[in-house]
């Protein structure tokens, strides 16, 4: 098999985790809304639409763990980029470090 490398930046990685929070927080708020409305047409519902709404209501523990683990997986492309740059850094500061005219 093939050896595969990808190359992306860590502004490319950055903007990458703040889309995927984003995301992760328009589905919450998208899920909340649908609750929201279907509470508020419960009173005036049929047996089956009242079926619907508990069927709903029952998504959102499932909704909000799904955005606790893009939340996880932000925070791990997060502590990744802290840690590439913390060793570029690093590297940066050794390689100036290291000596140029060893012959004298």
């Amino acid at each position: 098999m093939a050896d595969v490398e990808f190359k992306v930046s860590t502004e490319q990685l950055a903007s990458t985790a703040n889309e995927l929070a984003s995301t992760g927080s328009t589905i919450s708020n998208l899920t909340a809304e649908m609750v929201n409305i279907s509470t508020q047409l419960a009173p005036c519902s049929s047996e089956t639409t009242q079926v619907f709404i508990s069927k709903l209501n029952a998504l959102e523990p499932s909704i909000q763990k799904i955005n606790s683990m893009i939340q996880e997986h932000v925070n791990d492309i997060e502590q990744i980029i802290n840690e590439y740059s913390q060793a570029e850094t690093q590297n940066v500061q050794e390689a100036e470090a290291l000596q140029t005219d060893i012959i004298s």
